[in-house]
């Protein structure tokens, strides 16, 4: 973090990528780096990337956590993720039964042609934030997975060529990112 700044905001994508590429603000933003979720688009000219992924981090990890527990991955047996009680059981009862049970209410909202937009993401958000500590360890083993390797490098890679665009803006030497 030493030459990165994280703006601790919940700001809309679609906001972000209008203050990214807006000509009159081009001057303050060209300053910036911003990173959306992996559902979005990458503008690199403006200083936009994404995160690794083609989801939203928390849909991402879902459907990897469903996929580990499909496979029965060894991540199951980790001793860090027994000791932290987060068996297969923990996944059934915690995760995978509310995920099932929000689908089933949103295709009965969908059926009933109720307004579904923005539920998903704000639950994924909120088991998210409830299971924390669950997500960050599979998140680590999602980075370490070698499958995955092709989407980190490339998130990388623009991450590298947004900072060495922003870097002389902000007083940084480009060689930093090197030390």
């Amino acid at each position: 973090y030493r030459f990165f700044h994280i703006v601790d905001k919940n700001i809309g994508a679609e906001n972000l990528k209008g203050i990214f590429t807006d000509s009159k603000l081009l001057r303050i933003a060209m300053s910036s780096i911003c990173i959306l979720d992996g559902d979005q688009n990458p503008d690199i000219s403006n200083c936009i990337i994404t995160l690794p992924g083609k989801e939203s981090p928390e849909q991402l990890l879902l459907n990897y956590a469903e996929v580990l527990y499909k496979d029965d991955d060894p991540f199951w047996l980790n001793k860090l993720i027994i000791d932290r009680g987060y068996s297969k059981t923990y996944y059934i009862n915690e995760i995978q039964n509310p995920v099932n049970d929000f689908y089933e209410e949103l295709k009965q909202s969908k059926e009933k042609d109720e307004s579904i937009k923005g539920k998903r993401r704000e639950f994924n958000k909120k088991i998210f934030c409830k299971n924390k500590n669950f997500f960050e360890l599979l998140f680590k083993h999602w980075i370490n997975n070698i499958q995955n390797k092709h989407d980190i490098d490339c998130f990388f890679d623009n991450l590298h060529k947004v900072f060495m665009k922003v870097a002389h803006y902000n007083e940084i030497n480009p060689k930093e990112w090197d030390s």
